[in-house]
């Protein structure tokens, strides 16, 4: 799904996005890990990958080469403002060394950016490392607006350790090498750590969940309706239903635990079986309910208001903070001033 070449990790913290490079989503948020049961609904599908790869270069080029080539028809000087947010610049000389983490992180150091074939595929680069340093400027904006303020030992522990990953990570042999790789300097590194840890703070600042509606269930899954209704006729007769989960189910995530999915709230579940599960009253087991994955029979053991368990609390932190972020991007007053259209021709 994602084509980095280094760790998620690792590109979260240099352009301080989660999952920006795979789906072009330009929205800072928190990582957010879904079990992969069968109830869960299908991931959206990614941008998908270009027909045709990029045209490679001639001969092997560093990061801070590739940028340079992937920026040189915009006629600029590293001082030269591309974009302004609430008033804050941001220079050609910022998005350039952004843009060589990018590369490195993609996998395209070594693409000849000068090919007009290359050109869309430029264009889309450019356009979201752009908005990826708008992000940021409005990150570090908010956080000033709050007087958020970092832990320097925190901070300074958090960068050892991300360069240590960096450099093992790369063809570099240890940090000095990738630095000279990606061109990447000491000060922007070091803002890139504190902008990344001032995310954090922020998300924890700004995001208070609520308790919710929930359910606690669990289900069997069969790919053959007439097993299904066999089973579901013996829960019926009284036998136990986390044996006959364990015995017949073929959801892996949850046949070893009795067909057991804990709580979880509305939106998670795909639409058929959220729906049911939420109709029955603790102690009930559901009629088959057939969704994509197969045919299920659910029990609830318990509904309640109650605060969000993991995964599900990451992922509501997730998306409060990006309704909150959007926001807040919305508001910002953003001049781009210049184009990010790489030439066809």
């Amino acid at each position: 799904m994602r084509r980095f070449a280094l760790p998620f990790l690792v590109l979260a913290v240099m352009v301080c996005l989660v999952g920006c490079a795979a789906t072009g989503n330009t929205t800072p948020t928190a990582t957010v890990y879904v079990p992969p049961t069968a109830t869960t609904a299908p991931p959206a599908s990614p941008t998908p990958l270009p027909t045709a790869p990029p045209t490679p270069a001639e001969r092997p080029l560093t990061a801070e080469e590739s940028a340079a080539t992937a920026v040189s028809d915009l006629d600029l000087e590293p001082e030269d403002v591309i974009a302004k947010v609430n008033g804050e610049a941001v220079t050609l000389g910022e998005f350039t060394q952004y843009l060589s983490l990018r590369l490195v992180a993609l996998g395209q150091v070594n693409v000849d950016w000068s090919d007009p074939a290359n050109a869309e595929d430029l264009t889309s680069l450019r356009t979201q490392v752009r908005d990826q340093l708008v992000n940021m400027v409005i990150i570090r904006q908010e956080a000033n607006k709050l007087a958020i303020e970092l832990d320097q030992a925190q901070v300074d522990t958090f960068a050892a350790q991300i360069r240590a990953q960096l450099a093992g990570s790369s063809d570099a042999e240890d940090w000095l090498a990738f630095k000279a790789q990606t061109g990447i300097d000491e000060a922007t590194f070091e803002q890139i750590i504190r902008e990344s840890q001032l995310l954090q703070a922020l998300a924890e600042e700004v995001v208070v969940l609520e308790e919710v509606d929930q359910v606690e269930a669990a289900h069997i899954l069969v790919a053959d309706e007439a097993l299904a209704q066999e089973l579901l006729q013996r829960a019926q007769d009284g036998e136990d239903f986390g044996e006959l989960a364990e015995a017949y189910s073929e959801d892996p995530g949850s046949a070893v635990d009795g067909g057991k999915l804990g709580w979880f709230p509305e939106g998670v579940m795909v639409p058929e079986f959220e729906a049911a599960a939420f109709s029955l009253q603790p102690g009930e087991v559901s009629e088959i309910v057939q969704t994509d994955y197969g045919y299920h029979i659910i029990k609830v053991s318990g509904r309640e208001v109650r605060a969000l368990e993991p995964p599900y609390d990451e992922m509501a932190r997730s998306q409060t903070f990006n309704a909150w972020f959007a926001r807040m991007r919305t508001a910002a007053d953003i001049q781009v001033l210049v184009a990010m259209e790489a030439p066809a021709q």
